[in-house]
């Protein structure tokens, strides 16, 4: 048989072949079946905004905000703990289940007979559930740190003696109860307790609050 013969013969096989192989219908692909989408968030996605309305108690020392009267113990003044008010908004985004990352604004006023101290500031806050995996009761417990830009002064009769911006630290933790339920979010509100640091060359503050925190996620979490 010529080469060319045997090669016809061969192809012609071939073919009968794939003629006789079953057909096998094609089901959904991967893609379609969301074997490749990423999981969704189960409880906390989406913008957060939230706000904390709280009761404390301050300290305030430090100096007058001129270099020629920071280190001069003459000008130095404090003030025991004062009882006073705070509040704080959240401009935040829930990265995760676990994870929310953002801003913050706060301000306070603290006051006892002739003294009357003032904080604020702004910068970073995160805030994370660590408990989540313990079991859905702990699921809303959550952990926060603020850092950023913090500024106070403590006015004693009619005269500011301390003053001074620079650094601001504060941490807590607090607990969510699902208020509402809205088809545009989520409204949780709870207790939180915290402690913060202001921290500057003429001035330091030390506070210990405890708020009422309202928070707003923009989705429709499931349960």
């Amino acid at each position: 048989m010529h080469r060319s013969s045997r090669s016809a013969c061969l192809f012609a096989l071939f073919a009968l072949a794939s003629l006789a192989r079953p057909a096998y219908a094609e089901g959904p692909t991967f893609e379609a079946q969301g074997l490749y989408a990423v999981a969704p968030q189960g409880h906390r996605s989406g913008p957060l905004l939230g706000v904390s309305l709280g009761i404390g108690t301050a300290r305030f020392e430090g100096t007058p905000n001129d270099a020629s009267k920071i280190d001069d113990a003459r000008y130095f003044s404090s003030a025991g703990f004062k009882p006073g008010v705070a509040a704080n908004i959240l401009i935040l985004a829930a990265l995760t289940d676990y994870l929310s990352v953002g801003l913050w604004f706060g301000f306070g006023g603290f006051r006892a007979g002739n003294d009357a101290g003032k904080t604020g500031g702004g910068g970073l806050r995160i805030e994370g559930y660590p408990l989540t995996w313990v079991g859905p009761k702990f699921r809303n417990w959550g952990f926060f740190g603020q850092f950023g830009v913090g500024t106070g002064s403590l006015k004693q009769g009619e005269i500011v003696t301390a003053e001074g911006t620079q650094s601001f630290y504060a941490l807590g933790s607090y607990y969510e109860f699902e208020l509402t339920r809205q088809p545009g979010g989520l409204v949780m509100l709870g207790p939180e307790l915290s402690a913060q640091l202001i921290d500057s060359a003429s001035f330091k503050s030390q506070a210990v609050l405890l708020s009422l925190r309202f928070a707003f996620y923009g989705h429709q979490p499931s349960r």
